[in-house]
């Protein structure tokens, strides 16, 4: 039973407890029934929450772990589904060409495992046939994480490498600190996929090229930390004395600056790093349009990383999901990302985080300021519901209407946003932890985890001659889906329109509306039913063909309950 719905259900009883005097005993009982039906078949999965400002478009749901891919609408309908063999793992986007490319779980992987591991790519049609698959996984690499498919097909993925402890102690790691003897830094590869299988490596990056430490004089990299900023102190990153040395878990590419950022939650901080560069200059400090080569370009999140600023600089806390914002947007060419582990008044708290990103064409450089990578502070932060704290996978995409789509993902619950903060649209993947697809209904408290989430305008070039004819729902017994306003909408936030009379019979005038703007009717499962654009300051309104019960006139910010009977 949904505990929030029941609450409200009893506040719209003591509200109504006034009128019902003038109601009969049948039609109390009739307002009795409707309740208790409201209350079992109250949205809980799938889509729980569509208002009319959500931005249309279809959205990857890619439960890890789970044997389906699937691309729905925003009422949680299925647009098409793929099939896996395999155990899904973190990653899955839709071509131009109109193929899905998602990561699995190498099922013959012993070698090394850590959180976010894969190991198997695919490309498959609309059909769900595999076009191209290709494995990065062994004794030595292991595919992990996130991936970014480029304009010219190719892809950038992530890998884990394998450095063993002597490889370690010459480049100055700090003796004892070193899990069964091995670190696995990241690499990154550019793939040219060759079809059916296989692919070519035509350009790289080794974090491990570019490493810094004042630790041993004797070893290589030994230097300054706060004045070598752009590379890698080797003796910090996961404090837990893992072996996922930096845990790379997010990569995302600006065509127009030819750079990559990268997400090392284990140093807080997201780095950026120039793809103009050959391999061999990716291996060095020289080279590429910033003159740089593959040392760091810019890095954010955690000053004390590179020994500068104190802890009252950190900003970000074990974060996923770095990537430009699209042009044309209200964040115009920003950063967005999902910053999971921050704390207000000692709670944890998850944050969407937005950053106005300067950067000096003239110089090809990101400007620093007392020795701080710009900005000092995000531009926007949005403070997740205590519900919805993720602390681990997760994502954030500013849409193309300025709404911002963000995953909660260790809750499955993905939630869009409007420019004022407000809450448009929910939806929270209808599969348990263990991977059983539940019925409309059901209190489900962790669904399975979702990586991110990703959401594609109705127009996208990929989905040109496919067949975008929406299907059932993933969950069960679905509750049909027309616009749904979460149950949270429904309480009065501000009660200052008056409805005469109320409750009404065949018509009711609304008074205190703003002309020409919109009425809209919601009934008790959120559903809109009737909307009006009102020609005055008072609406007259003709209920005679509604079905008698309960309705929630909304209006700009206002709401209020009616009834009909």
């Amino acid at each position: 039973m949904n505990k929030r719905f029941l609450f409200y259900s009893l506040l719209d009883f003591m509200y109504f407890s006034t009128i019902f005097k003038h109601i009969t005993m049948k039609q109390f009982f009739n307002f009795c029934f409707l309740i208790i039906g409201t209350i079992i078949h109250a949205q809980t999965v799938g889509t729980i929450q569509y208002n009319t400002d959500t931005f249309e478009g279809y959205s990857i749901v890619h439960p890890v772990t789970f044997h389906t891919t699937y691309l729905i609408n925003n009422c949680g309908r299925i647009i098409n589904q793929w099939p896996n063999q395999f155990s899904n793992s973190t990653f899955a986007e839709i071509t131009e060409n109109g193929t899905l490319i998602r990561t699995s779980v190498d099922p013959n992987a012993v070698h090394f495992t850590a959180g976010g591991a894969a190991g198997i790519i695919q490309e498959l049609n609309w059909n769900g046939d595999i076009i191209w698959q290709h494995t990065i996984s062994n004794g030595n690499y292991r595919l992990h994480h996130d991936m970014e498919i480029l304009p010219n097909g190719n892809l950038l993925v992530i890998a884990w490498e394998l450095k063993n402890v002597l490889d370690c102690t010459a480049a100055g790691r700090i003796p004892g600190t070193l899990p069964n003897n091995e670190l696995w830094p990241t690499v990154i590869y550019e793939l040219q996929p060759t079809y059916p299988s296989g692919a070519n490596i035509v350009w790289e990056w080794h974090a491990w090229d570019h490493l810094v430490q004042d630790h041993n004089q004797q070893n290589a990299n030994y230097g300054n930390i706060q004045s070598n900023f752009r590379r890698i102190d080797i003796n910090k990153g996961n404090t837990n004395n893992v072996a996922d040395w930096a845990h790379v878990n997010g990569i995302h590419y600006n065509a127009e600056l030819d750079h990559i950022i990268l997400s090392s939650p284990t140093f807080n901080e997201i780095w950026i790093i120039d793809h103009s560069t050959s391999t061999a200059e990716a291996a060095s400090s020289n080279g590429g349009n910033s003159g740089h080569g593959g040392d760091l370009l810019w890095r954010w999140g955690n000053p004390a990383s590179y020994n500068s600023g104190t802890s009252q600089d950190q900003q970000l806390f074990f974060q996923h999901d770095p990537q430009w914002v699209q042009a044309g947007t209200r964040f115009n060419q920003h950063i967005s990302v999902f910053d999971n582990r921050n704390s207000v008044n000692g709670q944890f708290t998850s944050m969407a985080k937005v950053l106005e990103i300067p950067y000096n064409e003239a110089s090809n450089s990101y400007p620093m300021e007392q020795g701080l990578f710009l900005p000092l502070a995000p531009e926007y932060t949005y403070n997740l519901p205590t519900e919805l704290f993720s602390p681990r996978v997760s994502g954030v995409q500013v849409l193309p209407n300025d709404n911002i789509l963000i995953a909660s993902g260790s809750n499955g619950h993905a939630i869009e946003i409007n420019a004022n903060d407000q809450i448009l649209w929910q939806y929270k993947v209808p599969i348990t932890q263990g991977g059983d697809i539940v019925e409309q209904g059901t209190d489900l408290n962790h669904a399975m985890d979702i990586f991110k989430m990703k959401r594609y305008t109705t127009d996208y070039v990929g989905f040109i001659g496919k067949d975008m004819t929406p299907q059932t729902t993933i969950e069960t017994n679905p509750v049909e889906c027309n616009q749904i306003l979460g149950n949270e909408q429904y309480q009065v936030t501000n009660n200052t329109l008056q409805v005469v009379p109320n409750p009404a019979t065949t018509t009711f005038t609304v008074h205190g509306v703003q002309p020409k703007s919109l009425i809209t009717i919601v009934d008790v499962l959120g559903r809109i039913k009737y909307n009006y654009t009102a020609s005055s300051t008072t609406q007259s309104i003709d209920t005679a063909t509604w079905s008698k019960g309960i309705y929630f006139l909304k209006h700009q910010n206002k709401t209020t309950k009616i009834i009909v009977q």
